[in-house]
């Protein structure tokens, strides 16, 4: 790992230096205040910031330079993509070759020559095969806008729907939404759709789209507080992002001239405190730490002004931790709580997590990591089984461009792909 010390009289000069010099991969250590120079206390105080990143491996080093000459030099790249499995079978020929000369007069090596031989021409066979698969797949492709993947699921309702409904159906359920709510769909299009409009696939696209936005329920959340202001709670499991994501919410808020004031009650991960209080300073808010604190900026906060909680991630299967979270029941305001999931979590686990979280009452389902997954059915899947509707997805670490509302539009254009 390599570590970097920055002495800065700004937080955003040490952030924009680290990103320049460390890359985008980088995290902040720790930050401190320090007097340097011969005036002691007088002199100017200086923000000392410590900074990480992990070198890359020499596989990806490997990766990266292998990618840069492919770009300064793209037909050289295509033929080595090209040439590469005729290369090896050249290469294992001459071997095939030299050993005959050395070692032909041993019977044993000889039948040892036989058996490679063999294995030689069974490889030839196998990349034959593939290619063929390959044109094949390919030309699948180019007939419909609705291709039929490889690991296509055998459903015997299948066999009665008409050809393009069929492949929708595989395509929902691929991407991860639920069986149910994928057929309930199919459904509705086999009655509404006549069997010359199944054969316009532009017409069953947006018929679907728009099937899609109508499911998905409107977010409204994070409007502009109302008079007395608004308290906001983010929870989930651990390592979802919930900290990067209040200052996201934060940094939004603070650009629409918002009053904001940032809480924690994640006093059990190191650096959890810090790291929020450093995204508070860039935005100018102040930060309250513990449940008294919490309880006095509640009670005193002004019309217009937003408090945003982040809670310790705590884990679904443990029981007190989420009993912890009967903290936000003592708050004397309404709290809107929003559940903080990740999109690639598998759909079993998704919905257990989202069952013991419900002990809180929850507003809003937020999901994180959509820039780490490409089958995003598990969206609509949790909203229609649960009833609650989406506020906001995140996809990056980036404060505050890594965020959007997750309007009904989004997320049909997500769950289609």
């Amino acid at each position: 790992m390599q570590i970097k010390k920055y002495e800065v009289f700004e937080i955003a000069e040490a952030l924009q230096a680290i990103k320049k010099e460390m890359g985008p991969d980088a995290v902040i250590l720790s930050t401190r205040e320090i007097r340097k120079g011969d005036f002691g206390l007088l002199g100017r105080p200086v923000i000392e910031v410590t900074a990480a990143v992990d070198p890359p491996s020499p596989m990806q080093q490997q990766r990266d330079r292998r990618q840069t000459e492919e770009r300064s030099d793209p037909v050289r790249g295509e033929t080595s993509r090209r040439d590469v499995s005729t290369g090896e079978s050249k290469a294992f020929g001459d071997l095939l070759e030299e050993a005959g000369r050395t070692g032909g007069a041993d019977p044993a090596i000889g039948s040892l020559l036989e058996e490679l031989r063999a294995v030689k021409e069974s490889m030839e066979a196998l990349r034959k095969s593939n290619l063929g698969i390959r044109e094949e797949l390919s030309a699948m492709k180019s007939r419909s806008r609705f291709p039929i993947p490889q690991s296509a699921i055998r459903d015997p309702q299948l066999n009665d729907l008409h050809p393009t409904l069929a492949s929708i159906y595989r395509r929902l359920v691929l991407n991860g939404v639920d069986q149910t709510i994928a057929s309930d769909l199919l459904q509705i299009m086999k009655r509404k759709l006549g069997p010359e409009d199944l054969w316009k696939e532009d017409f069953v696209e947006n018929y679907l789209k728009e099937m899609i936005k109508g499911m998905a329920q409107a977010a409204v959340a994070m409007e502009r507080p109302k008079q007395g202001g608004k308290v906001v709670a983010l929870i989930g499991p651990t390592g979802v992002g919930k900290t990067t994501t209040v200052a996201k919410l934060a940094a939004h808020h603070f650009r629409k001239k918002g009053k904001v004031t940032l809480a924690t009650l994640d006093t059990y991960r190191i650096g959890a405190v810090e790291q929020l209080k450093i995204y508070a300073k860039i935005i100018g808010a102040p930060v309250v730490v513990s449940e008294d604190r919490l309880k006095e900026a509640v009670a005193r906060r002004q019309e217009g002004e937003l408090i945003l909680i982040d809670t310790a991630g705590r884990s679904h299967l443990n029981a007190s931790q989420l009993e912890s979270l009967g903290v936000l029941s003592r708050i004397e305001a309404p709290v809107e709580t929003h559940l903080v999931l990740s999109s690639n979590t598998r759909e079993r686990d998704l919905e257990e997590i989202i069952d013991r979280f419900s002990a809180v009452p929850i507003n809003y389902f937020l999901f994180t990591k959509t820039d780490e997954t490409r089958n995003y059915g598990s969206l609509l899947t949790a909203m229609r089984r649960k009833g609650k509707p989406l506020s906001y997805l995140t996809m990056g670490q980036r404060v505050p461009e890594d965020i959007e509302v997750a309007t009904p539009k989004r997320i049909a254009d997500l769950v289609l792909n």
